[in-house]
């Protein structure tokens, strides 16, 4: 196994540079507006879980100890989830999405040999998508990102779309390819509801990723899911570009009305991050 080093990444909104008390209030006022707006917008009680994450975010409850090798935005953890850095559900939609991926691969090669460009993956945390990136070129083509899908992808693409159209997806879905050289730096991104995919669509040799301490090879057609709020890092050391179909799907253990409640937060917590950037 490639040796490797824990990274020092971001792990929350203590590291923005404010001064310690301004921060405390606001985030506790932050979590208290949530806590009201979210019980508000879908009327329900007893969102257990959730409520924890804001009691964490507010600091009235001492952040979780992290898992091995798990480096997240622990305040915007939920508590009480199965996390593991790889998984091996089998959830109904797996099935058609393996048996359909060569149809899959024809319409990612359509896309590559077109005569527009790809264009470069955008992280959540798009103001270090860069940085992910030790050094070649991470390209990315979208069907759904940050709760919009775009009608140009599931025309051009329609056999992926259909098969998307099944998964319970969170933040992202997209054609990711790693351009001959490529390596993606350690890191871990700062949420622990979200599942991601890879379905390996062209692999050439020497293309792996690492989730915590355990490296894995892509392999075209299987799915691979794991949890990226683990540190993970990922790399093309071919000749040839190497393509899967990436998207995220919400944690099996939450229950319908917390993923409704998490939908409702998630775009809130990242302008949170925004706006906590631009007064830093």
């Amino acid at each position: 196994m490639e040796a490797t080093q824990r990274s020092t990444n971001e792990s929350g909104t203590e590291h923005f540079g404010l001064d310690p008390e301004l921060m405390r209030a606001l985030r506790r006022e932050q979590a208290e507006r949530w806590r009201e707006a979210l019980y508000a917008e879908l009327g329900v009680r007893n969102l257990e879980r959730v409520e924890g994450m804001l009691d964490i975010l507010a600091m009235t409850r001492a952040q979780p100890e992290p898992l091995p090798w798990q480096q997240m935005f622990r305040e915007w953890m939920v508590p009480g989830l199965d996390n593991r850095p790889w998984r091996d559900d089998r959830p109904a939609w797996r099935e058609r999405l393996e048996a359909a991926w060569p149809a899959i691969r024809r319409e990612a090669l359509a896309l590559m040999e077109a005569s527009e460009p790809l264009g470069d993956y955008h992280s959540r945390k798009s103001d270090v998508a860069l940085s992910q990136v030790k050094h070649g070129t991470w390209q990315a083509f979208y069907f759904y990102r940050e709760q919009r899908t775009f009608a140009e992808a599931a025309t051009r693409c329609p056999v992926t779309a259909g098969c998307l159209a099944e998964v319970p997806l969170g933040t992202e879905a997209l054609f990711s390819v790693l351009q001959p050289g490529t390596e993606l730096r350690a890191h871990s991104d700062y949420l622990n509801y979200i599942v991601t995919a890879h379905l390996g669509l062209l692999v050439p040799p020497s293309c792996a990723l690492r989730v915590a301490d355990e490296v894995r090879d892509h392999r075209e057609g299987r799915l691979m899911l794991f949890e990226t709020s683990f540190e993970h890092a990922a790399w093309n050391r071919s000749a040839s570009p190497r393509v899967v179909l990436l998207f995220d799907f919400w944690h099996p253990d939450l229950s319908e009305v917390e993923r409704r409640a998490l939908q409702w937060l998630h775009p809130r917590a990242l302008q949170l991050l925004a706006q906590l950037r631009g007064i830093a």
